[in-house]
């Protein structure tokens, strides 16, 4: 799944409408009296959309989960904790031992490696939603993202801290340096788009951690949506 990007200038007017659809269930004949409890408590939350921080916002009251946004540098990224968790986050191998030579190529055998959902890390930051823990110096990141047809503006959504170097179909598309304070948008080069087919493709992450806090994630995204 590639997540949308969204235009800077409408995401508060997006999310609003977002929350406004994510109202409680209607009852049942099958409903439990536990169910109805829960309902009944669900109902009584107020409603609100809340600034956590700079650019990161919550929609509370409208679900029992709250729905998360945040705003990157140049995009929006909407986290719904109600979604099943294969549509809430990519899936990735991962390992934190060096993988030798050769691990970013599409026919490099990652069998053994781990699997978790994205991001990677262990900084408390509501801006860096962590789905797997992190705390190694190095970790290396593996997951295939399967494309219908190749956009002609595909950019990466990235946050990293620190260092980061990403790889499609086994071409060095990207790196980073220092951390990032949140997600950054970084449109493919013609080197980039070049490496993309329709179909399979192999995106690979390679990120290091000297100090401080430490956190990964990386997106493939159509700049046109």
């Amino acid at each position: 799944m590639i997540p949308r990007r969204i235009d800077r200038g409408r995401p508060l007017i997006l999310f609003a409408l977002l929350a406004a659809c994510l109202t409680a269930a209607p009852l049942t004949a099958a409903d439990s009296a536990a169910t109805k409890l829960l309902k009944a408590r669900t109902a009584e939350f107020r409603k609100d959309v809340i600034e956590v921080t700079e650019g990161v916002y919550t929609a509370a009251g409208y679900s029992v989960s709250a729905v998360s946004m945040i705003v990157g540098t140049d995009g929006v990224v909407i986290v719904d904790t109600g979604m099943d968790t294969v549509s809430a986050k990519a899936v990735w191998r991962y390992t934190t031992q060096s993988p030798g030579d050769g691990w970013e190529q599409p026919g490099f055998d990652a069998g053994d490696w781990k699997e978790g959902p994205g991001g990677f890390g262990r900084i408390r930051n509501p801006a860096a939603p962590i789905g797997t823990p992190w705390r190694t110096s190095d970790i290396w990141l593996r997951r295939t993202v399967r494309l219908k047809t190749t956009p002609a503006r595909m950019a990466l959504l990235v946050f990293h801290d620190e260092d980061a170097e990403v790889y499609l179909n086994g071409v060095r598309v990207a790196a980073f340096s220092g951390f990032g304070k949140g997600y950054v948008t970084r449109p493919l080069d013609a080197r980039g788009r070049q490496a993309l087919r329709p179909g399979e493709n192999l995106l690979a992450v390679h990120c290091r951690q000297t100090t401080g806090g430490q956190f990964i994630d990386v997106h493939l995204i159509d700049a046109d949506k």
